[in-house]
């Protein structure tokens, strides 16, 4: 066994079986060893920011960690955009960068860089491997770093020459991955906020998972308002659960929610915050004068801490709370716009599908069609961090290959990733890809007009025409199918089209 060996029998022994790649010279050793360990499957991917992201979408949806193969110092700097976000949806990864052999490394060749500092910048814990033997350990080391509780991205880093050396790793038992739980003081004042009423619970986490979201749903009969904060990791919604509305992404509407908010509990979610500063507008979302309890921090398991308030609150832990639902409009023949948009994803979606949400401005009326649909998963970007919606579903689709992964994906945000199409249809992933096309940074274009009256010359700086992207082209170079839909009963068309084939599919969505 040599070092590249080590690392690769680490991740099959943690339960690591699936290994998002874009490797260099540095890191050939470690795609042999990878290709040679029938425990792990590689990906190859076209771009690190695409690994990073489906490496992210893996761990939300399969509950445990992927891994990731990057090249030197730029290769990861390339991948930190979507661990940025991996960061902020507490996702377990491990990341594993090559470096230059030792001996070359006081040259200071081209792609010579500070690579502990970049992966600073997102993880929990660095590691540079010292001796081959030393390999096995430090991976496994990453593993718990990972998992340990808050989750998150850990990163390994692997000079060639050690990849190449025999390693004698020790393999003994690896401690048991930590966890945190709540202390009794949050518990009782938690408690005590639902006894007042008035109280408005914010969840995010696992908190949001199928195990927890009834239990969490049931404290609301002690007049608690349930909200899910603005942009959750992973929420299992739909279907006979309850519904659980989201704080809304203006900073002016989260504050009208809660003004008369008398505790915020926030459980596994952060304290709310508006995404940017406005004139006028305070930073901090929640009332001056509301006190505010963090029951479980993000990124740590929330449903033990559920269910203890909710005994501490009186109720039954084993009550299920179930979720009205109305019934859904009809998709009609007329220029596809927002809600059109809305009612036909809702009608489409079948029980199990998992969405990725990376729809911006388009997606504005999604929320309520939906919550009536049959259970799903709804993922979206945490981090804010966009171009993460293609590589999201391709891990994702990884993760639960008995699935669909529809992913409803801005026009300008899908072009940061478009290549992840290519992965998409190497690995012959059931994604269904939906571009919203309105030819412009929308979100730009509002944010301009919040400030100040928009002008031809923002207008422009703002606007994706021309030339005229044409995602249905793009999809066909990479080997994916595509249509495009200019009416909702086009594009539910298209997706139980998609639904019915086992092979992904692009519908540009022509948004007015």
């Amino acid at each position: 066994m040599n070092g590249a060996e080590a690392v690769t029998a680490a991740l099959a022994d943690t339960g690591i079986d699936t290994v998002f790649m874009n490797p260099g010279t540095t890191e050939i050793g470690l795609v042999q060893a990878i290709a040679n360990n029938p425990s792990i499957r590689g990906i190859l991917t076209l771009f690190e920011g695409v690994a990073s992201g489906a490496a992210d979408g893996f761990a939300r949806v399969a509950g445990y960690p992927a891994a990731t193969l990057l090249h030197l110092g730029p290769g990861l700097a390339n991948a930190t955009a979507n661990f940025h976000n991996a960061r902020r949806a507490a996702s377990p990864v491990v990341s594993l960068v090559g470096e230059h052999a030792r001996a070359h490394l006081p040259f200071d060749p081209p792609l010579a860089s500070d690579i502990a500092a970049l992966a600073g910048i997102h993880s929990k814990s660095t590691e540079t491997v010292a001796t081959s033997s030393q390999a096995y350990a430090a991976t496994v080391r990453a593993f718990h770093a990972a998992t340990s509780a808050p989750k998150g991205v850990a990163t390994v880093v692997i000079p060639s020459d050690l990849a190449d050396k025999p390693a004698q790793p020790d393999r003994s038992e690896p401690a048991k991955t930590s966890g945190l739980t709540p202390s009794s003081e949050s518990l009782h004042r938690a408690a005590a906020a639902l006894a007042a009423r008035g109280a408005v619970i914010i969840a995010g986490g696992d908190a949001l998972r199928r195990p927890a979201v009834s239990k969490l749903a049931a404290l609301s009969s002690h007049g608690a308002r349930i909200l899910a904060e603005t942009f959750p990791a992973a929420h299992d919604r739909g279907g006979e659960l309850p519904q659980i509305s989201r704080l809304p992404y203006l900073p002016e509407q989260a504050l009208a929610l809660l003004q008369e908010a008398s505790e915020v509990i926030l459980i596994g979610a952060r304290h709310p915050v508006s995404f940017f500063k406005y004139e006028g507008v305070p930073s901090l979302l929640t009332p001056p004068s509301c006190p505010v309890i963090e029951l479980v921090p993000p990124g740590v398991p929330c449903l033990e801490a559920i269910e203890a308030l909710a005994e501490l609150a009186g109720l039954d832990r084993g009550a299920p709370t179930a979720g009205s639902r109305e019934a859904l409009p009809e998709p009609g023949d007329s220029p596809l716009d927002a809600t059109g948009l809305a009612v036909a994803v809702a009608n489409a979606i079948q029980a199990g599908t998992v969405f990725v949400d990376e729809a911006n401005t388009g997606g504005v009326a999604l929320q309520g069609p939906t919550g009536s649909s049959p259970e799903h998963t709804w993922l979206t970007v945490p981090g804010g961090s966009i171009g993460e919606g293609i590589p999201l579903a391709a891990g994702a689709a990884l993760a639960r290959p008995d699935h669909r992964v529809v992913a409803l994906v801005a026009d300008g945000s899908s072009l940061y990733t478009i290549q992840g199409l290519w992965t998409i249809a190497r690995e012959e992933l059931p994604v269904t890809v939906v571009i919203l096309n309105n030819l412009r940074y929308a979100i730009l274009q509002f944010e301009a007009a919040r400030r100040h009256p928009m002008n031809d010359r923002v207008r422009s700086l703002t606007s994706l025409d021309p030339p005229r992207i044409s995602y249905r082209k793009l999809a066909e170079g990479f080997g994916v199918r595509a249509e495009v839909a200019m009416t909702p009963l086009e594009l539910l068309h298209h997706l139980k089209a998609a639904e019915a084939s086992a092979m992904p599919m692009l519908i540009e969505a022509q948004l007015f």
